[in-house]
């Protein structure tokens, strides 16, 4: 079994939420890419990327300073499969083991997920630079805690 199927497998259990309702934690492919528009409720994410410079945090300059969250947020930057978003700038960097804090959309479990135009995941977070997205790689980020916890 490869190591990415091992982790699909393990990360797709179910969670109860203690009201009766459950959610999965968020599912992985065989690239180890967080799928699906949503990160069912994980708001805490720690960082386990093992390079020492960290993990790029980016923005387009042209969608700075705007809150990914924020209902004047620009039009454009909602588009999946538009973005070049490994091209865009480094605003941030975070450390291996940092925590991350998903940006909330509409919903409490409706995290923001960019797909760029290769169709990769990115996982929008706040940092006190404005918010920004990083990899949604298992070998990158993992959520931590149960969903709709802030850690």
């Amino acid at each position: 079994m490869k190591s990415t199927q091992f982790f699909a497998i393990a990360l797709t259990s179910v969670i109860g939420l203690g009201n009766g309702a459950a959610l999965a934690t968020p599912v992985l492919n065989d690239n180890g890419d967080y799928v699906g528009s949503t990160t069912n409720g994980y708001m805490t994410w720690q960082v386990v990327d093992p390079d020492p410079k960290g993990l790029n945090c980016r923005m387009a300059s042209r969608f700075q300073p705007a809150s990914l969250d924020s209902i004047d947020n620009p039009l454009a930057l909602g588009q999946d499969y538009q973005h070049d978003v490994s091209s865009w700038n480094v605003v941030f960097s975070f450390k291996t083991g940092e925590q991350l804090r998903a940006v909330i959309g509409n919903g409490r479990f409706n995290q923001i997920m960019k797909l760029d135009d290769q169709g990769k995941p990115w996982l929008g977070v706040n940092t006190w630079k404005g918010d920004c997205f990083v990899r949604a790689n298992y070998r990158y980020v993992r959520p931590v805690g149960k969903p709709g916890w802030n850690k």
